[in-house]
């Protein structure tokens, strides 16, 4: 690697050393915050499902009617 920079055509393989480099850093910036932004979503959705169950659950008890059914306790 060295040898390839020491080159007399130095300021083009300058251009490639920053591009090969530049490459890298995206994949690697691409695996940190893909699976970060997965996480993020997931979250996003598992709120919004409790918050839908929260509601379903008040809207139920709001609508039911209760009933008490006393048990005839035989001693």
């Amino acid at each position: 690697m060295y040898h390839f920079l020491k080159e007399k055509n130095m300021g083009k393989n300058k251009f490639v050393y920053k591009i090969l480099v530049l490459i890298i850093i995206v994949i690697f910036a691409s695996l940190v915050i893909a699976p970060a932004v997965s996480v993020i979503i997931r979250n996003k959705q598992i709120k919004k499902l409790q918050a839908e169950e929260n509601n379903q659950s008040v809207e139920n008890a709001e609508g039911a009617e209760v009933v008490v059914e006393e048990e005839g306790v035989v001693e």
